[in-house]
């Protein structure tokens, strides 16, 4: 079964792969980041002082593709298309997890078959978010 490498944020609870926190690191405002002034930040400890954890999610099942999401015409190379792809994933601890990949492929192909697509490449991870468990969704209030 595949797995792969996610960071979640522990009080905001939003996932992401380890390359698009590091792009919200670089762009961030340090001090805020690291939770105190400037002289006392070490770029080394980005991760713990931006609250993020490491989680391992193990795919559930097979990703289905959701279609294409734009097609374009590029030229010389051909048509090229954004393809979505999406599967379930659950975590040692029990809580699962949707994720979403775009690809971008030659307008004649991968809207449907997933071989030869570079599920490890983590830039092509589009979302990940976390789905709450069926007793929480129970136990929420009415219109919430």
């Amino acid at each position: 079964m595949a797995s792969f490498n996610f960071y979640v944020h522990k009080e905001s609870g939003e996932v992401k792969p380890l390359p698009r926190w590091r792009l919200l690191y670089e762009s961030a405002n340090k001090e805020e980041w690291h939770g105190k002034p400037a002289e006392e930040c070490d770029p080394d400890l980005w991760l713990d002082d931006g609250k993020l954890e490491a989680i391992e999610v193990f795919l559930e099942d097979k990703p289905e593709p959701l279609g294409v999401l734009k097609e374009e015409e590029s030229g010389s190379n051909g048509d090229i298309c954004v393809v979505e792809w999406c599967s379930t994933a659950k975590d040692i601890d029990g809580c699962k997890y949707t994720i979403i990949w775009r690809f971008v492929t030659s307008g004649d192909g991968q809207t449907d078959d997933p071989e030869g697509l570079d599920w490890d490449d983590y830039n092509c991870v589009y979302h990940v978010c976390k789905i709450a468990p069926e007793e929480a969704l129970e136990e929420a209030p009415e219109g919430k």
